[in-house]
């Protein structure tokens, strides 16, 4: 029965996800569809069916098929879009005997050449808008009580519709930080497609500023929905309320509505505590008391689920296969304590260190320090984390430095340090003027390779990404120094065209409303 369930979850997503291929990623699939009508009759049980499906695209790869090697690249999932934000910071890079997709998605990118119809365009829309898709079915669903015994189970129903406004508003959110500019800075520019449930009917894009209305919007009504009930989550693959408030922080921060910001992260962390420095240096592969929001992978299903791990982690997979190394900026790894468990060991004797500062001579002009932050070992059940603790107390901190308040501030960052260093108090030798710049800082050292943040939180402060340097040694953007005649290393403001990205051709060529940035 298990397998029956779990291929029955595996064959909906993906062939409802697959459908919506035919002609472009914004046309829906048809509701009719058998497959569909199979999980409305299933009421309650249909419903979690399809949010675990949801929950499944997440680490999917999409392109498992392919014959391209660097497809696999692409393949992650939600990881996948993450890694190619990231690499646009300087922050991860690989370094090695050849050009690795990572490197090429920074300088691509960066350097916006990536062509319309490239694969890094369109992975993330096609990835998010399926996740919309897949959620405006379920809606469509609920509001037109096409779940079998909506009526005697309306706590239920109202605990999986949250769920799906959830997925929604981080697709959303996540679409138009990539598509769109700052919402700060530029409300009324152009920002991604508003769907109309699941319409065939072409859409123009929306604005920036309407586009984190629909989000705003969702997410309120997910936290009226779980507040309202009684359901208890069975694990962190699904989200509770705190979720919730931990999306709405990340948006306030994205508007600058400080107070909100501060308010909804300080709900969002209350009662979960930082793991401990054992915890950090775990491999980030299974779910600890810090881990908020989470997809659990079962091990029969490590041949495709954890291609992040087999990119990611240093000498296996392909690292190994294609003798490359995962790397982390120089500038963090000087910049952190002694005993700084992130990079160094859980003493102050540097034991057990997470960075290795490769031999001399080893692409010697390029960056040096190894980072074994993320690794899977063996056939193990894997986990991936999608909001933690750190993050929340780091928003928290950053809206309080932003509303003046350095006390507050500094006791949040102390809280960080004390649990990360043995050494006590280090932000108490902050001074007031420099504290936001310290939480910015150790934002880049806590959350690296997560989420994409070293990208997305530059470009909603209105912060420069500055890649100008001196030291060859330290070029931040792979193995070339300069593309199509651009200096790579420069300074990229959050304005700047390298930092939106393109619409997919397929889209503009099937929509004439949609304008290409």
């Amino acid at each position: 029965m298990k397998n029956i369930i779990k291929n029955t979850v595996l064959l909906v997503a993906f062939c409802l996800s697959l459908a919506s291929c035919k002609k472009d990623w914004l046309e829906t699939r048809p509701t009719t569809s058998d497959s569909v009508d199979v999980l409305y009759d299933m009421g309650a049980a249909g419903a979690d069916m399809m949010i675990t499906g949801i929950n499944r695209m997440r680490f999917a790869n999409f392109y498992a098929n392919s014959n391209n090697a660097a497809y696999h690249f692409y393949g992650c999932g939600e990881r996948s879009t993450d890694m190619m934000l990231d690499c646009l910071s300087g922050d991860f890079l690989s370094s090695g005997n050849k050009m690795t997709p990572f490197q090429e998605w920074g300088m691509e990118l960066e350097f916006h050449v990536a062509r319309a119809n490239s694969i890094m365009v369109s992975m993330p829309w096609r990835y998010y808008y399926d996740v919309i898709d897949q959620v405006n079915n379920m809606l469509f669903g609920l509001d037109n009580n096409l779940f079998a015994n909506m009526e005697t189970q309306k706590n239920q129903f109202d605990f999986w519709r949250a769920q799906a406004l959830i997925y929604r508003a981080l697709s959303y959110h996540r679409l138009v930080q990539m598509y769109g500019k700052p919402v700060h800075s530029n409300p009324d520019a152009l920002g991604v497609v508003i769907k109309d449930g699941i319409s065939l009917e072409k859409r123009g894009r929306s604005t920036v500023r309407e586009v984190y209305k629909q989000v705003i919007d969702d997410l309120k009504e997910a936290e009226s929905l779980l507040n309202g009930s009684n359901v208890v989550r069975r694990d962190k693959t699904l989200a509770d309320v705190k979720v919730v408030y931990g999306l709405l922080a990340r948006v306030y921060a994205c508007t600058h509505e400080w107070d909100l910001c501060e308010q909804y992260a300080n709900k969002a962390r209350a009662g979960v505590p930082l793991m401990s420095k054992d915890d950090f240096r775990q491999g980030f592969s299974a779910v600890n008391n810090e881990w908020m929001w989470a997809s659990v992978g079962p091990s029969d299903e490590h041949q495709n689920a954890p291609n992040f791990f087999s990119l990611i982690s240093n000498g296996t997979g392909y690292p190994a296969q294609w003798s490359y190394s995962v790397c982390v900026s120089r500038e963090l790894v000087e910049y952190a304590s002694a005993s700084d468990c992130r990079f160094y060991g859980r003493s102050a004797s540097g034991e057990e260190m997470a960075v290795e500062f490769l031999p001399e001579g080893y692409d010697a002009e390029y960056r040096q320090i190894r980072y074994n932050k993320f690794f899977l070992e063996g056939m193990q059940d894997f986990s991936l984390c999608y909001m933690r603790g750190a993050e929340m107390l780091l928003l928290e901190a950053e809206a309080l430095c932003m509303r003046g308040n350095y006390t507050s501030a500094r006791t949040l960052l102390n809280e960080l340090l004390n649990a990360r260093t043995n050494e006590n108090n280090l932000a108490d030798m902050v001074a007031d003027g420099d504290l936001l710049d310290e939480v910015k800082m150790q934002t880049r050292m806590e959350m690296w390779n997560e989420g994409g943040l070293s990208y997305l939180n530059p470009k909603r402060r209105g912060d420069d990404i500055d890649l100008t340097t001196d030291d060859p040694k330290i070029c931040r953007n792979g193995q070339f120094p300069q593309y199509n005649g651009r200096l790579a290393t420069q300074v990229i403001h959050p304005d700047d065209p390298y930092m939106i990205w393109l619409i997919p051709q397929i889209e503009t060529i099937n929509n004439n409303l949609i304008i290409q940035n």
